[in-house]
């Protein structure tokens, strides 16, 4: 590095603005990021790189010009009864006959709330961002207590929440549409 370099590094770090990025030091950084990996995958195996990555299937949103509008379309807005519907077909479907495993329940889990987060955004319910909560716990005599806060517009936010019991099994979906103005 010539002394011009230096120096004009040195001013950089003095205003708090940071080194000057140059090939040689994104490159390095780039083989510092690959041997953590490399050593990763030595000391765990690939399939431990994969249980890491998560589940949930990512789409892109879809990207919406001003339109000014305050209210959803009464035909596509955020129908309570229609995703309870849905919510109970998939909780039936994923937990009839299951029995409590504490290592298979979060895999249960996340995946019963990217098959809600798809369904759901399968009814075409413009302008709304929906989110999905799932909870999985043990049938042993015991009492569940849950709340969950937000802040919205009643007039066009809503939930539909859905409960499923089995001997070994208690479940509480639950879906939250809130209005994107």
């Amino acid at each position: 590095m010539t002394k011009a370099q230096q120096s004009l590094r040195m001013e950089d770090e003095q205003k708090n603005v940071g080194p000057v990025l140059n090939r040689q030091n994104t490159s390095r950084r780039f083989s510092q990021i690959a041997r953590r990996v490399s050593m990763t995958i030595r000391q765990h195996g690939k399939q431990s790189l994969m249980d890491l990555t998560p589940i949930h299937i990512t789409q892109n949103a879809p990207k919406y010009e001003n339109t000014y509008r305050l209210k959803p379309n009464e035909v596509r807005s955020f129908k309570s009864y229609k995703v309870s519907k849905i919510i109970r077909e998939i909780l039936d479907k994923n937990l009839e006959g299951c029995k409590y495993e504490e290592l298979d329940v979060k895999y249960t889990s996340m995946k019963i709330v990217d098959s809600m987060k798809i369904s759901i955004k399968n009814l075409n319910m413009d302008r709304y961002k929906i989110i999905t909560y799932v909870s999985i716990t043990k049938a042993d005599d015991q009492s569940i207590k849950a709340t969950s806060g937000f802040l919205w517009n009643n007039e066009t936010d809503d939930f539909a929440s859905v409960s499923f019991q089995n001997n070994s099994i208690i479940a509480v979906a639950t879906a939250f549409g809130v209005y994107l103005d």
